[in-house]
């Protein structure tokens, strides 16, 4: 018979490491980001993680009555379990007992208090007993003093750092009324400190000892034992360390400065040896200043919208502790770490005054201005791209399970050639501005019937949910809203001429908008042939003795010609069309790539990376950085004159490449053009020197026939 498990049966299971048990459960599906966790009682911490059962499927947020099998369990406290048999059922009903903070029990409990405390990722709630922290994994939508109801089920599995901690299943309610005050900072000792390393595996920090504590630290740049670079913050004459885990929006610490700081202990790591905190104030600790400056003086922002402030203080040794003061904080809002909020649109400019907490006649002011239109945008007043990329650091961080709280709407210059997917849709790039530093992704984008596909230089406005993915912000289908074109004006491309020297180029402008025809001839001079003429690396064929395109971005023509009794010049193309992810097997695949094989040879190999060059289903080739791959081309029957190398969005700069012949020194290119002394069978090695992926999307070969 199957024994009935409960929440804490299943962390005794994990904990002992057992296998095989047999069980009947009550359990709680949550799907995220395509896995299913089943909650034993619905409490959070630890879970069932289901093997697939033919026929049946999960549904988010239902609950089963189910019976099967126990076995391993993983790293991350999931026990997989084998089902035999599932049923769906009523959700329990919870009767949550009103428990003060200082008094957190493994049970079903609500708690009341304030908000002291927040980061992009969760928020630090208080009463007059202690504190916990309210773990989101998303930006909080409370502000610092506001009133909540905080219930959840909690359980051994929602003990973090040997503290209690509220989770993502919590039930969340914003009360009326005025929250309980809390108590003040109390000054941290190294006893106290010191204390905390006493805590082991099964230890329980009371919360009314998660409290907030102040102290003068000098902060210090540590490596941690995974080998990734923090931050230590510890107290003097203590041998704990104290981790900075959460830090507000806006506060950055600087690693051999001083710092008065206060914050709240979260607990202690025993595994790891850390006390994490999370800060609410880092003051310079120094003298008085001569002068303070802000990072913005004035600024226009939506309604919703925020901007942060941040202090500098001259002389570099003087404190940066300011008092913030708005002149009608009913419209903007600041609070006590200079985050500035638009709460209504404003008909006079209100000014926002940092005033020295060591001298008051020390001050520095920044003047801003409310406006109409949403925060996220729509489509009469959509964002700037620099504003999108502020609500994703906000709202998503650099946690790719996270997306922005709505559909965001956005104005961009298409500053990426877009290319399709697998499934048909457009990815591109878009910023304020050609030439930008900050830009957002527009990945996945579908076109409704009759809408004309964006081109390079164009502007755009693009709506949708935006995500973290691969180091950059994108937006994606998410929510299962598709991301949409809401609108597209044709821009102004550039066209350049290569090869023209012994040619005469009539009727070619130097620029034309998007979806003109341009139409234009070339005539070979007195003692020339002319042999070919190109548009960005694909042949054009005169008609009636005028060549014609397009304009769909920018516009390269390459004209290739040769003396009369010379040898002509040609052109092809190499690209990768395979449809399907792959990687180079070391021999000559220049027909893959699209080449003729008897002409070229092209190889991959592989140096000391684990994988050889990469051929992507996206139709570009993977260099892996650190030159882990070389890409080889050899002509077997051509003197190759010069490649012309272009890469994808999603590349590392082409700077990075490192192109060689027969083994030289590295050749310099000219807009993305290598010359190579021509001779036939020279072999030319393209590497990528740097940490990230240079993903080619074509090479251009020009080349004179060779025996």
């Amino acid at each position: 018979e199957p024994s009935v498990l409960t929440n804490d049966g299943l962390k005794a299971y994990q904990t002992a490491g057992s296998k095989g048990a047999y069980v009947t459960a009550k359990v709680k599906a949550v799907i995220s980001n395509g896995y299913t966790n089943l909650y034993v009682d619905g409490k959070t911490g630890i879970d069932l993680s289901p093997l697939k059962v033919d026929g049946f499927a999960w549904e988010n947020d239902k609950w089963y009555n189910v019976e099967g099998y126990l076995t391993n369990t993983t790293a991350k406290a999931h026990t997989n379990f084998l089902p035999l048999q599932q049923s769906e059922t009523e959700a329990p009903v919870i009767t949550y007992e009103l428990t003060k903070l200082g008094q957190l029990t493994a049970t079903d409990v609500e708690v009341r208090g304030k908000v002291v405390a927040k980061n992009t990722k969760a928020f630090v709630l208080a009463d007059d007993t202690g504190a916990a922290m309210v773990y989101l994994n998303n930006a909080p939508e409370y502000a610092i003093g506001d009133y909540l109801s905080v219930k959840e089920s909690l359980s051994a599995g929602s003990i973090k750092n040997c503290a209690y901690q509220f989770t993502t299943a919590a039930i969340i309610e914003k009360l009326e009324g005025t929250a309980p005050e809390v108590a003040g900072a109390t000054p941290l000792t190294a006893a106290i400190a010191d204390s905390w390393k006493e805590y082991k595996e099964g230890d329980i920090i009371s919360p009314a000892d998660t409290k907030l504590y102040s102290w003068t630290t000098t902060v210090e740049a540590i490596t941690g034992d995974d080998g990734k670079a923090y931050q230590a913050i510890n107290i003097a004459g203590s041998e704990t360390l104290i981790e900075p885990q959460y830090l507000p929006e806006g506060l950055k610490l600087e690693s051999g400065k001083t710092y008065d700081v206060e914050g709240y202990f979260l607990g202690y790591s025993y595994n790891h040896g850390y006390a994490p905190f999370m800060l609410t104030k880092a003051d310079v600790n120094g003298s008085t200043p001569t002068s303070i400056t802000l990072n913005k003086t004035e600024a226009s922002l939506k309604v919703g919208q925020s901007l942060q402030l941040t202090v500098t203080a001259a002389p570099e040794e003087a404190s940066n502790a300011v008092n913030w003061l708005s002149t009608d904080p009913e419209k903007v809002s600041v609070d006590e770490n200079g985050k500035v909020t638009a709460l209504a649109v404003t008909e006079t400019p209100v000014g926002i005054l940092a005033t020295s907490k060591l001298d008051n006649s020390v001050q520095a002011r920044a003047i801003i201005t409310v406006v109409e239109g949403s925060l996220y945008g729509d489509a009469e007043h959509p964002t700037t791209v620099a504003e999108v990329l502020d609500i994703c650091k906000s709202e998503v961080g650099t946690s790719t399970s996270n997306i922005t709280k709505q559909v965001v709407t956005t104005r961009g210059i298409v500053v990426t050639k877009p290319t399709a997917n697998s499934y048909g849709d457009l990815s591109f790039y878009i910023a304020d501005e050609k030439g930008a530093t900050e830009k957002i992704e527009v990945g996945g984008l579908k076109l409704a019937d009759g809408q004309k596909a964006p081109v390079l230089n164009d502007t755009v406005v693009v709506s949708g949910y935006a995500c973290y993915y691969s180091g950059h912000y994108e937006f994606y289908y998410k929510n299962n809203t598709q991301v949409s074109l809401v609108s597209r004006v044709a821009g102004t491309s550039a066209i350049t001429v290569e090869g023209d020297e012994n040619v005469t180029v009539t009727g070619l402008p130097q620029t034309a908008t998007n979806d003109e025809t341009v139409e234009f001839t070339v005539v070979a001079k007195e003692g020339f042939v002319l042999d070919s003429v190109s548009l960005n690396s694909a042949a054009l064929t005169p008609t009636e003795g005028k060549y014609s395109f397009v304009v769909a971005g920018d516009a390269k023509i390459t004209i290739l010609s040769h003396e009369e009794g010379g040898i002509a010049q040609k052109s092809s193309v190499m690209s990768y069309t395979g449809g399907s992810t792959t990687n180079m097997d070391g021999t000559n695949q220049a027909a893959l790539l699209g080449l003729d094989a008897t002409v070229f040879e092209v190889i991959g190999i592989k140096n000391s990376g684990s994988n050889n060059v990469g051929l992507n289903k996206d139709g570009t080739i993977r260099l892996y950085g650190g030159n882990k791959t070389t890409l080889k081309i050899t002509g077997l029957k051509a003197d190759i004159v010069s490649i012309f190398v272009e890469v994808s969005a999603d590349s590392v700069e082409l700077s990075n490449a490192v192109v060689k012949v027969d083994g030289g020194d590295a050749l310099e290119d000219t807009n993305g053009v290598y010359a190579v002394a021509a001779a036939k069978g020279k072999a030319i090695t393209i590497e990528d020197s740097a940490s990230g992926q240079l993903r080619i999307s074509k090479i251009t070969i020009t080349y004179t026939d060779a025996e």
